[in-house]
């Protein structure tokens, strides 16, 4: 068994395989049913450090935009090319809300993160809940959070075959950590 004394610093690094995504509902011309856009990059990089319960230093991750993909290569292109969302998405940790701490060795975690979520050089404060799994020294689980296009000033996709978009965008980081 694991055990970490009060006071304790865990750096929890992102590892490979961690996957992030968007979620948004869209109306298409060639589906009566309204549809969900799912696109996805494994291009996330970082961690977060904790000390004590409590969020430390630079918890910082970054997600590549650039290598954003999903089942539509006209919305990829869009988003990439007019979409205002820049290069890299960044979330700067701040604080955490109902973290069990210490970290058990083993067993499931639910938890909120909160941060700054940064998009195009525009900034605001996101709350992730987080649902995780820890298995001695890796933590696997999905961190979500829900924003709007106008919170980062973001232009809907307008194409000819998009009827309509949905005003919330889901934001969801399949995650694996190592501490």
């Amino acid at each position: 068994k694991v055990s970490q004394a009060y006071g304790t610093k865990v750096s929890l690094q992102i590892q490979p395989g961690t996957i992030a995504r968007y979620k948004i509902g869209e109306r298409l011309t060639r589906f009566k049913s309204p549809i969900t856009a799912i696109g996805e990059t494994e291009g996330v990089e970082g961690g977060i450090q904790i000390e004590g319960g409590n969020i430390v230093g630079d918890s910082i991750i970054n997600v590549d935009l650039t290598t954003l993909k999903s089942d539509e290569n006209k919305r990829d292109g869009w988003v990439r090319r007019q979409g205002g969302i820049g290069q890299t998405a960044k979330i700067l940790f701040k604080s955490v809300n109902g973290l069990q701490w210490p970290l058990p060795a083993n067993g499931s975690l639910t938890f909120d993160l909160i941060g700054d979520l940064t998009i195009s050089g525009k900034s605001n404060e996101t709350n992730w809940k987080v649902d995780a799994e820890i298995s001695g020294d890796e933590i696997r689980g999905k961190a979500a959070t829900s924003i709007t296009w106008e919170q980062f000033s973001l232009s809907k996709p307008r194409l000819p075959f998009i009827i309509s978009v949905e005003d919330e965008i889901e934001l969801e980081i399949d995650f694996i950590v190592a501490r």
